[in-house]
């Protein structure tokens, strides 16, 4: 018999899960919450959303595993399970409601101890699943950076190099507080300027709702290649390995040099993956990157970013 695992995908605006056959790592069943802020919120969504999969999966007589892999926004300690302070703002009521907080200590004392939770940020469950959903032949990819840019609610990060079987991931992957140029040419952290939170800040409407009525992408034209040319500086800033953090995360001369030469992009959340926007945006920054570097640069845009982020719950660890 089989055995099925649960992955869970905590985002600022939803909570989603999923069942993953373990044997041919296919998704088979996905179930969504919208997301209720704070730490008793979480709580409470975690355990609709695990007692319904764990239901159906009751009904299908599938054998589940004990453990549950999670992605979620939140810079996550690699040495002890720490939400990094700063790093997981959309999730609280308060700005700094998960600071500091051993998550899995969390997740293990108000979910139950039937189950064991393995967690990381949700950029590097986004770019494993993205690279084995988009990317049929790996291949020719084999010893090539990758990089992970998914716009959101905020912005998710995260790089890679395929070794020609799994993907390596290193440094912290966050790059929501890149500086980058605003269109006036003001430093500004990246989120700010490469976000749906960041867009709605500055012009009071949704991209969401631009994307979905064509006078409106017409009226924002010129807002939405400003985007692409925020993708454009991120990219650049990636291929060069050089750019200034405004947080207090800083990085080393090494993740600098980690990074540095990357030309392989995947996209996703909702700005970099859905409708006319995610495609005027992508195109933009290629064009730019391409004119100025005489070189080429590759864009996957996610096709299922709830599906890849589930499936690559279950990936990242399994490279463990």
């Amino acid at each position: 018999m089989n055995q099925y695992l649960i992955t869970i995908d905590i985002g600022g605006t939803k909570v989603a899960g999923g069942l993953i056959d373990t044997h041919n790592l296919s998704l088979v069943y996905i179930y969504e919450q919208k997301a209720i802020k704070g730490k008793p919120g979480l709580v409470q969504t975690m355990t609709a959303v695990i007692s319904h999969l764990k239901q159906v999966a009751i009904k299908k007589n599938y054998q589940l595993s004990t453990t549950i892999n999670i992605g979620m926004a939140g810079n996550i300690n690699p040495q002890n399970p720490l939400v990094l302070p700063g790093t997981a703002v959309n999730l609280g009521v308060s700005p700094t409601e998960f600071d500091n907080l051993n998550i899995k200590q969390f997740f293990n004392q108000n979910l139950g101890e039937q189950w064991q939770f393995n967690v990381c940020n949700d950029g590097f469950s986004q770019l494993a699943g993205g690279f084995f959903q988009c990317v049929s032949n790996k291949q020719p990819l084999k010893n090539k950076k990758v990089a992970y840019i998914g716009p959101g609610t905020g912005l998710g990060g995260a790089f890679a190099r395929f070794n020609g079987k799994t993907l390596e991931f290193y440094t912290d992957g966050h790059i929501y507080d890149m500086v980058l140029k605003s269109i006036t040419g003001q430093c500004v952290f990246a989120e700010g300027l490469f976000s749906g939170t960041g867009f709605f800040n500055q012009y009071n409407i949704s991209l969401k709702d631009v994307n979905s009525n064509l006078e409106l992408l017409k009226t924002y034209e010129q807002e939405i290649n400003h985007l692409g040319e925020y993708l454009y500086q991120i990219c650049r800033n990636i291929y060069l390995g050089s750019f200034k953090k405004t947080s207090n995360y800083q990085w080393t001369s090494y993740d600098y040099q980690a990074v540095q030469g990357t030309r392989i992009f995947f996209m996703g959340g909702s700005v970099g993956t859905r409708g006319k926007i995610a495609d005027r945006l992508i195109d933009r920054a290629k064009k730019m990157l391409e004119k100025e570097f005489d070189l080429e640069f590759t864009f996957y845009k996610i096709a299922n970013a709830q599906a890849a982020a589930l499936l690559g719950a279950a990936i990242f660890f399994d490279n463990k």
